[in-house]
C-alpha cells in the first residue's frame, strides 16, 4: 500500500501565484493546501504539519517575514522549511531566520521545482507513477523557438477574421469555433495564449477554460464578449490562472499590447 502523499502549504493572497505552484507540482505525489492570509497559514500548519511552506512576502494581515518569525517560534512548526516568494525587483535584506530560500516571481515551473528540490533534498516528493501530460511538455519544447502560438475561440466568423488579420505575421493562430473544440485543441498545452469568447456553442468560454485548467493547461487567457454583464461577472466567474477581459468591440492596439504583455 502506497504511503500517504506529503502535504505542502502555499500561503498568499495572489490566486494566480498559488495556481502556478499547484500546476508546477502536478506531476508529484504531494497534496497542495492553500491559504490566503497569515493567520490561516498558522492555523493550517498547526492542524496539518506540512513538510514545506511556500509563502508570499506580500500578504493580507501580515508580511512574509512576520509570518516566518511566528512559524519559527511555534515548537510544532519551527523545523518546517519555508520558501519565500518575492516580486521581481523587490529588495529584501539577505538571509532571514526561518526562511530557507527565496523564489523571485514571476517564476517558471522549473525554477519552482529546482528551488523546492534544493530545500527538501532527499525528502523531495516522488513523481507520480503515471507521468502527467508528457504530450504537453513535448509540444511546448517543440514550439520553443518558433512563433508564439495563439488559440482563438469564437463562433463569429467576422471576429475570427479580424483576429487573424490583427495577429497575422507575428503569431501562429489556431481556430476553435465551439467550446468543445476549444477544449479539444487546447488540451495539447502547446499554446502560449488563448483568446476566447465567453458565449459559444456547446460549452461557454468560462467552462471550457475551467476544463482545461483541470487538465493542467496553464496558458494565460484573454476573454472577450459583447455583453456588458459578462465584464461585471468576470471577477466572480473567471477560472484559475492568469486571465484578462475585453469588451467587444475591442481596440486593436490595446489588444495587441495585452497579448504582448501576457505572452
Amino acid at each position: 500500500m502506497a504511503s500517504p502523499a506529503e502535504k505542502l502549504l502555499v500561503a498568499g493572497s495572489d490566486k494566480d501565484t498559488r495556481f502556478l505552484v499547484r500546476m508546477s507540482l502536478r506531476g508529484y505525489r504531494v497534496e497542495i493546501l492553500e491559504v490566503s492570509t497569515g493567520p490561516e497559514c498558522i492555523e493550517k500548519s498547526l492542524s496539518t504539519t506540512p513538510c514545506l511552506i511556500i509563502m508570499n512576502y506580500i500578504m493580507d494581515k501580515t508580511t512574509g517575514y512576520e509570518l516566518a518569525d511566528r512559524i519559527n517560534k511555534e515548537i510544532k512548526l519551527k523545523n518546517i522549511p519555508v520558501i519565500m516568494m518575492i516580486p521581481e525587483g523587490f529588495d529584501l535584506a539577505g538571509e532571514h531566520p526561518g526562511v530557507d530560500d527565496f523564489l523571485v516571481y514571476p517564476f517558471s515551473s522549473k525554477q519552482l521545482i529546482d528551488t523546492v528540490s534544493a530545500v527538501l533534498g532527499d525528502r523531495m516528493f516522488q513523481l507520480q507513477e503515471k507521468e502527467s501530460y508528457p504530450r504537453k511538455a513535448k509540444a511546448a519544447q517543440k514550439n520553443k523557438n518558433l512563433k508564439k502560438k495563439i488559440l482563438v475561440a469564437d463562433d463569429d466568423p467576422d471576429v475570427i477574421k479580424l483576429l487573424q488579420l490583427i495577429l497575422a505575421g507575428n503569431y501562429e493562430v489556431e481556430i476553435a469555433r465551439t467550446g468543445r473544440e476549444l477544449v479539444e485543441k487546447g488540451i495539447s498545452g502547446e499554446h502560449d495564449l488563448i483568446i476566447s469568447d465567453v458565449i459559444m456553442p456547446e460549452l461557454s468560454g468560462w467552462k471550457s477554460i475551467k476544463k482545461l485548467r483541470e487538465e493542467g493547461v496553464t496558458a494565460p487567457v484573454i476573454f472577450n464578449s459583447g455583453l456588458v454583464k459578462d465584464k461585471d461577472l468576470y471577477e466572480t466567474l473567471k477560472p484559475d490562472g492568469p486571465s484578462f477581459f475585453f469588451l467587444k468591440p475591442f481596440n486593436n492596439k490595446e489588444l495587441l499590447a495585452k497579448i504582448s504583455e501576457m505572452t
